[in-house]
């Protein structure tokens, strides 16, 4: 079965990297998380079953974390 993997480029609050990182390391989709410098603060690598979960996971779990102010995601083909 063919996974669907996401990179997940986000911008949390000023000073809550660190906070949003343990988080999100915490979840199961998530094979690597860390914090970066530039534009965004973290990177994200998501690894789902179907791009259907990969929707789920966005609205439901990123989107509800209310340190992360936007995202952008990449999805890997």
């Amino acid at each position: 079965m063919s996974m669907t993997i996401a990179y997940v480029l986000c911008v949390t609050k000023s000073g809550m990297e660190q906070k949003v990182l343990s988080v999100l390391r915490g979840e199961r989709s998530i094979e690597e998380a860390y914090i970066v410098y530039g534009e965004y603060d973290i990177i994200v690598k998501v690894s789902v079953s179907s791009p259907d979960e990969l929707r789920s996971f966005m609205t439901e779990t990123l989107r509800g974390i209310p340190e992360i102010e936007r995202t952008t995601t990449l999805i890997s083909l």
